[in-house]
Order: structure tokens, then C-alpha cells, then sequence
């Protein structure tokens, strides 16, 4: 049995106790298909967020790389100007 994630979504609004009920009326298959279309989209959205996060620290790295050389090479230009 398909069942999809909007139809058996818990709404903000609604009673936990009916939520559970009817959670606990569902098959083991029915909740395995639920708990694997719930979690494959977090699942996705972790990968993006993790690759988003390995690119800002490699930029962070190069900003702080250039500013450095930036630096050195102030330094170098105000020590030959003595």
C-alpha cells in the first residue's frame, strides 16, 4: 500500500492522542513506507546542507588566505618605503 506524506501529515491543530490512535492502527508496511518517504527528503535536504557548509568553510579558507597575502604584501610595500 502507497500512501502519501501529505495524507497522513499531523496537522499543528489536531489532538495527539487521535494522531497516536491512528498510528497505532497502521500496518508495519504502511508505517515503514511512511517513515522512509518522511525520511528520504530530510535525508536529501542534510546532504545539500552539509555540501553548502564544506563550501562556505573553503571560501572562509580563501578569504582568510588573500587577507593574509593582502597583509604581507602592506607590510612589504610600507618596508620599502623607510
Amino acid at each position: 500500500m502507497v500512501i502519501s506524506a501529505s495524507s497522513s501529515a499531523v496537522k499543528p491543530d489536531q489532538d495527539e492522542q487521535r494522531v497516536l490512535l491512528r498510528y497505532l492502527r497502521m500496518g508495519k508496511e504502511v508505517l515503514v513506507e511512511l517513515l522512509i518517504t518522511t525520511e528520504w527528503p530530510l535525508t536529501e535536504q542534510r546532504k545539500r546542507w552539509l555540501t553548502q557548509q564544506v563550501e562556505v568553510h573553503t571560501w572562509r579558507l580563501r578569504a582568510e588566505a588573500a587577507e593574509t597575502q593582502v597583509q604581507d604584501t602592506q607590510a612589504k610595500t610600507s618596508q620599502q618605503n623607510y
